[in-house]
């Protein structure tokens, strides 16, 4: 699973199954790491008494660079999980690997800038279930 994720960056391929599963557990890891990261703001609240104030302060002192460091870390390799599943699906059905997943990325960027607030992701998605559900090797050009 490492290797889907971070290796093999210009070979691998995935099939429609592996990627939906590789995809929605990014997603789920992505939402714990957000839950935690709240949850522990939620408890240095609750140690400095209850004051957001103060506990947005405490944080503030001592732990904000460490926490920028982290957090750019984490994002730079979630960032790198997902183009690299996305890739390696590419790949799979037959499109030019990174440059597929660099044209979605971008897509899903730069409409995310002009769309609702509501439905920022919405392209995201309908481009992930597009490149899941199309088959095997569908777009490969036969050697003739």
């Amino acid at each position: 699973m490492i290797r889907d994720y971070w290796g093999e960056f210009g070979s691998g391929r995935l099939q429609t199954r592996r990627f939906l599963f590789l995809w929605i557990l990014l997603v789920v890891a992505f939402i714990l790491i957000g839950l935690a990261i709240g949850a522990s703001i939620g408890v240095a609240e609750h140690l400095v008494g209850g004051n957001i104030a103060e506990a947005q302060a405490t944080l503030r002192n001592y732990l904000s660079v460490p926490a920028i460091i982290v957090i750019v870390v984490l994002g730079i390799l979630f960032l790198i999980a997902k183009l690299n599943i996305i890739a390696k699906r590419a790949r799979d059905v037959g499109l030019p690997g990174w440059i597929t997943a660099i044209v979605i990325a971008g897509l899903v960027g730069a409409t995310s800038q002009y769309s609702d607030p509501q439905t920022n992701g919405g392209l995201g998605m309908i481009l992930v279930l597009i490149l899941a559900l199309i088959p095997t090797n569908a777009l490969r050009r036969s050697a003739s």
